[in-house]
């Protein structure tokens, strides 16, 4: 099988996940491993006669799938007491830029406040609307919720722009960037 679009730590992991001990956060790392690669690899849906609203969905669903493999490697990180990293909900990544542009696009953040249903997150989203954070942890969480509950469309959050959805694909790499290094990490753990 070959390593590509695995965590660059992969090949280092894969001899030590059969061993016995912390087996449980083995399990999780493997789950992430296929989770990041799907994330990575991803490059898009076919569906014939949807247009250019295909293009909005197939950033969300990259972003969907970055933050799936984000939350299992978390567990697996927090179970194996890696510095620096918190719970899922209390961890953050803070990207300034990013940040900015993703408060650019108001019909998005707007969206994402008036849909989200946990006082915290609602929170979070609130102070990173007016600009008192950086965390861009809390816009892919809230779009991974929205999403999946249905109530996200691609042409409601404002991807029509090539740049809209560019926002969103780097959102994901930042993810998966943050993800990658985490994962070196937890495999350091285990040796």
């Amino acid at each position: 099988m070959s390593n590509a679009n695995y965590p660059t730590s992969y090949s280092l992991f894969k001899p030590i996940a059969e061993l016995r001990k912390h087996k449980q956060n083995k399990k999780e790392l493997t789950r992430f491993a296929f989770r990041y690669r799907l994330a990575k690899s991803f490059e898009g849906m076919s569906a014939e006669g949807i247009g250019r609203t295909l293009e909005g969905y197939n950033a969300v669903v990259k972003l969907f799938l970055t933050y799936t493999a984000y939350e299992q490697l978390l567990r697996a990180s927090v179970g194996l007491n890696v510095f620096g990293i918190l719970s899922i909900d209390r961890n953050t990544i803070i990207d300034a830029r990013l940040a900015e542009r993703l408060r650019k696009n108001c019909k998005l953040i707007n969206f994402l406040v008036e849909h989200s249903t946990d006082g915290t997150l609602l929170s979070k989203l609130i102070s990173f609307r007016k600009n008192s954070n950086n965390d861009v942890v809390c816009v892919a969480y809230a779009i991974r919720n929205i999403f999946a509950h249905g109530e996200l469309t691609a042409t409601a959050i404002g991807t029509s722009l090539k740049s809209e959805r560019d926002t969103l694909y780097d959102l994901a790499d930042v993810l998966l960037n943050y993800c990658n290094l985490n994962f070196t990490k937890c495999v350091e753990k285990l040796r």
